[in-house]
């Protein structure tokens, strides 16, 4: 089981998430050259993984096994 993953965006961002904690995740965003760290709870993970295009399939798989 990891507690990470990543995703390349269609428009060239690049997210990364690693769980830090119950319930918690530090996502990282870069962006060309601008680089965004934010710590975010799991309603505020889906809406980030919804908003990427991401399906209810990988988003279940996140939550419930921080894979």
């Amino acid at each position: 089981m990891s507690n990470r993953f990543e995703i390349i965006a269609s428009d060239g961002a690049v997210v990364h998430g690693v769980k830090v904690g119950l319930g918690r995740w530090l996502v990282t965003v870069r962006y060309k050259t601008a680089t965004k760290k934010i710590e975010v709870g799991g309603s505020n993970l889906v809406a980030i993984l919804k908003w990427l295009g991401q399906d209810e399939h990988f988003i279940r798989r996140i939550l419930e096994n921080g894979e």
